[in-house]
């Protein structure tokens, strides 16, 4: 699988990683990450879900191919929801032993895309180990562990108001686009394969610790 988009508008290098902008779909896709290298014996990195180019905020929703080639040193990397595609060979040549994934659908990889992943460990969302471990390639990581708990519907490690906003998001359905973007299981309170009010009020509940 290879990602091939045209009408790039222009570059921007943040922390390190350069960023392709295609304002026409309104979205950022990660190049490539050459100047992480440093003479460091390792380092982790976190994609952001969202960067900003000149003043206006675009999602990142694409690896592109072999971005990540060749960062050898680079021993973790935490890939958020947003990312909704990834290319041919990212992570070639490197040396990874931990994957977080924030997404809570499994989405689409193939044999290249974590080659050695057999002596790493994918840390997913909250309730989705069983979705990862049924995948044909995500279930070929040495390990698999779930992180975050009930009601951490953004994924992110923690519980906050954050998490409350995007229960209502989804209550509204309007992520009805990307249903794997945020982690409807954790944010499923009552466990009843809906996320209605009453989830809403418990993890309201939850957050001020009348539960």
């Amino acid at each position: 699988f290879k990602i091939i988009r045209e009408n790039c508008k222009d570059t921007i290098c943040i922390d390190g990683i350069r960023y392709r902008i295609y304002t026409d779909g309104g979205i950022a896709s990660v190049w490539d990450a050459d100047l992480l290298e440093t003479t460091e014996s390792s380092y982790s990195v976190t994609i952001p879900s969202v960067i900003s180019y000149n003043g206006v905020a675009y999602p990142v929703s694409e690896i592109d191919n072999r971005a990540f080639a060749n960062c050898e040193a680079m021993t973790e990397i935490t890939i958020p929801s947003s990312i909704t595609s990834i290319g041919d060979r990212p992570f070639y040549g490197y040396n990874l032993t931990s994957v977080t994934v924030q997404r809570s659908i499994p989405i689409y990889i193939n044999e290249n895309t974590f080659p050695g992943c057999e002596n790493a460990t994918l840390y997913v969302p909250y309730g989705c180990k069983a979705l990862y471990e049924a995948d044909e390639y995500w279930n070929r990581f040495g390990e698999i562990i779930e992180y975050g708990e009930e009601g951490d519907i953004n994924s992110d490690g923690v519980i906050t108001v954050g998490d409350i906003s995007t229960q209502v998001n989804v209550l509204l359905q309007r992520n009805a686009d990307d249903p794997g973007r945020f982690n409807t299981i954790a944010g499923d309170m009552n466990n009843d394969g809906q996320i209605t009010i009453a989830d809403v009020t418990k993890l309201v509940n939850k957050i001020l610790g009348k539960e």
